[in-house]
């Protein structure tokens, strides 16, 4: 039993044309619909040329476009299926490519956990450097009291000394 063709009656360029094919009646308008389009495009940049000639450059140039599509697809058409060494050399190379991944992530992992220690103990320097200023600034208040001590001392000494110089004068007089 024959397929059932289907049916469809296309405007191409201002003409009703039928269309039947075995294909869906969506891909018969799409085709239709293309065909148009590029008639359209003709017809609007070349208003005085008949519609045999709008026909022929519409068919010019959709040819163009489907040798181009299909020398695009020949590289992929004219490939040499793959012998077995060639799929023993890949897989040995995939082999060696995942080891070295393998190895690369756990270098990684190391550099990281190295990275944290590092800035674990950053962290705890920092920490024990904040300790060992607030250390100096405390000493340092305690020297300036110090000297603060030291001088007002200083300054006693000084007066007991000008009394003991007045003493010793006011005696020898």
């Amino acid at each position: 039993m024959a397929e059932k063709k289907n049916r469809v009656i296309m405007k191409i360029n201002g003409q009703e044309y039928p269309i039947a094919a075995n294909e869906s009646k969506e891909y018969l308008i799409r085709i239709g619909t293309f065909v148009d389009d590029k008639m359209q495009e003709i017809a609007v940049y070349n208003r005085q040329l008949s519609l045999s000639m709008v026909a022929v450059l519409t068919s010019i140039n959709i040819a163009d476009l489907y040798l181009k599509s299909q020398q695009e697809n020949t590289p992929l058409n004219e490939q040499k299926p793959l012998k077995n060494e060639d799929v023993h050399q890949m897989k040995s190379d995939l082999e060696k490519k995942s080891q070295s991944l393998s190895q690369e992530k756990e270098h990684s992992r190391n550099l990281q956990q190295k990275l944290s220690e590092a800035r674990k103990e950053n962290e705890r320097k920092q920490g024990e450097m904040k300790k060992l200023q607030e250390n100096l600034n405390i000493k340092d208040q305690e020297l300036n009291k110090a000297n603060d001590v030291i001088k007002e001392l200083q300054d006693q000494l000084y007066e007991s000394q000008l009394q003991v110089v007045e003493l010793q004068q006011s005696d020898k007089d």
